[in-house]
């Protein structure tokens, strides 16, 4: 068992999300592109967020790079 925070989400996401290029750079997204891409978006409801982060690394990547994407975001507010 782990415990977890009263509040908190967890996002799970396919290589889709990361492997894609970082704008007009050649290096990859990455995991470290993906946080920094993530922070600086607005918070805004996680669905909308979602939204923004995939739009956001489709931008990116310009169509360099093509793979499946999937996300998944869990949140949770103990009442």
């Amino acid at each position: 068992m782990i415990p977890l925070p009263a509040a908190g989400a967890l996002t799970l996401y396919t290589d889709g999300l990361t492997e894609g290029h970082n704008g007009d750079a050649a290096e990859r997204l990455g995991v470290e592109g993906l946080l920094t891409l993530i922070d600086r978006l607005p918070h805004t409801d996680p669905a909308a967020h979602v939204d923004s982060v995939i739009k956001e690394v489709h931008a990116l990547n310009a169509g360099r790079h093509s793979d499946d994407l999937a996300v998944l975001r869990l949140d949770w507010r103990r009442r």
